[in-house]
């Protein structure tokens, strides 16, 4: 009776494992469509920038701009600006995500100083996408011409630095608020800063390195903080941390992999600076 029991017992327990290892799902290296699902429902994506090309281009004012959020039963909702968007979504093979029937509420926003065509390149057409460290990447563009890459975290994720376009940086193509960097420090791969600004609200900012790597010993990399500019007068302070881990893969790309060490020049307003020395293995 008791090996009866037992071998009763033990078919059970091996058909419940087989089951949940059937029923489980990646959500850390995503690859099939019940996977990919399942790393894109119930988080509030935010877009924080765009690249072309490889390198940062743009930047929302505010990180709540552009938003998606997807919903299990294929219903997709997000913002554009002040307007609240449906619709629904699908994902084929291989990492294919299709948005359609998009709609957006039609309230008169107040336009930004430096506007995205967001639904003209995300909606309505099948795009390329893919997650790396809980964040969401949609990459828009044919093959073999420029692309150019959405990139998204979930509310309330640590910020990783933008690594802009060195060659035809333009400055008046990213918000350019006015800033007093009270304090910065660096520990492991990320950058704390405490800054004090001006404006009508609190800002949402980005660091964006805009020329990098001068020759030196250590090599030199520079950077602007950037956030929109408000005619109103009231001060605000905060304190941000920033993932320094796109410097460190674009050093990587020119010198190698192993240990490393950048000395980071964070400038105000075009006039000081604040120097900081990275170190990496």
């Amino acid at each position: 009776m008791k090996i009866h029991l037992l071998f009763f017992f033990g078919l059970i327990l091996s058909t419940l494992i087989v089951t949940t290892a059937c029923d489980s799902v990646s959500t850390t290296n995503p690859k099939t469509p019940e996977e990919l699902k399942a790393a894109l429902i119930n988080k509030n994506w935010e877009l924080r920038s765009v690249e072309e090309n490889g390198y940062g281009v743009y930047a929302p004012e505010s990180d709540s701009m552009y938003t998606l959020n997807f919903s299990a039963g294929g219903g997709v909702g997000g913002r554009i600006l002040c307007n609240s968007c449906g619709g629904n979504y699908s994902i084929s093979p291989p990492n294919r995500l299709f948005i359609s029937g998009y709609f957006c509420t039609e309230i008169a926003c107040q336009s930004p100083r430096h506007p995205l065509d967001f639904s003209e390149a995300v909606i309505n057409q099948s795009n390329p996408f893919y997650f790396d460290d809980n964040r969401l990447f949609i990459t828009v563009g044919k093959e073999g011409q420029s692309t150019r890459e959405f990139r998204f975290a979930p509310k309330h994720a640590t910020k990783e630095v933008i690594m802009a376009r060195q060659e035809d940086f333009d400055r008046s193509e990213w918000p350019d608020g006015m800033y007093q960097l009270d304090e910065a420090n660096i520990a492991g791969d990320s950058l704390y800063i405490k800054i004090t600004y001006s404006g009508c609200g609190p800002h949402d900012l980005n660091l964006v390195f805009n020329n990098y790597f001068m020759e030196s010993l250590p090599v030199q990399a520079y950077a602007i903080i950037t956030h929109k500019n408000e005619a109103c007068r009231a001060v605000f302070r905060s304190e941000e941390t920033f993932d320094l881990t796109p410097l460190k893969k674009e050093y990587r790309k020119g010198y190698g992999n192993g240990e490393g060490t950048i000395d980071i020049s964070i400038r105000q307003n075009g006039e000081t600076e604040t120097k900081l020395r990275y170190e990496f293995d």
